[in-house]
């Protein structure tokens, strides 16, 4: 029992098309404007985002490509060999569909998430005085602020969150101090 292979491959062209255009289109002009101007780049949390898209873009070429697959099965199989149901798989084919792009987003997170912690381990950031970093790796951390947080006390919560060593400062004292010798008098 196959179901209509030519109207199952049809949905998948269709899902496929729909998830192509969610993924190129789903960035206002406003956003691709802020990016190209936007000294450091893209916000931290707009590369989970675009991981995601780049999921969806692989989840419609797969339905495109399964999708003409299933016309051409369709086409040499005959309708005789094809008895299930459209009320049978399109339901699976949605749960499937939904499934594998919250299996994306989850993939997207911990894949960000991942390489952000290698990059910031090679040269761990100075949290406290960074604090739009902070505050946007707290997001990516899901790390919340508090009323009675300080700078200190959310940089330390993001930092052991990421899992960060304590960035070396230097002493403010000994940084001000210089050594004199006999040619400065």
């Amino acid at each position: 029992m196959l179901p209509d292979l030519l109207a199952l491959g049809s949905t998948l062209q269709i899902a496929g098309g729909l998830l192509l255009a969610v993924a190129m289109l789903a960035r206002s002009s406003r956003q691709l404007v802020a990016e190209r101007l936007a000294p450091r780049g893209t916000r931290l949390v707009g590369l989970r985002e675009a991981i995601v898209l780049r999921v969806q873009v692989g989840a419609g070429f797969l339905n495109i490509v399964a999708g003409f697959g299933c016309e051409w099965l369709g086409r040499s199989l005959g309708p005789a060999e094809q008895e299930l149901s459209m009320y049978i798989w399109l339901p699976l084919l949605v749960v499937l569909e939904l499934g594998l792009l919250v299996a994306g987003w989850m993939h997207a997170s911990a894949a960000c998430r991942r390489h952000l912690r290698e990059q910031l381990q090679q040269a761990p950031p100075d949290l406290v005085a960074e604090a739009e970093l902070t505050r946007e790796l707290g997001e990516l951390w899901d790390v919340d602020s508090t009323p009675e947080d300080t700078r200190e006390s959310y940089a330390e919560r993001v930092r052991v969150a990421v899992g960060l060593s304590v960035p070396r400062r230097r002493d403010a004292y000994a940084a001000t101090q210089r050594t004199f010798d006999d040619s400065d008098f």
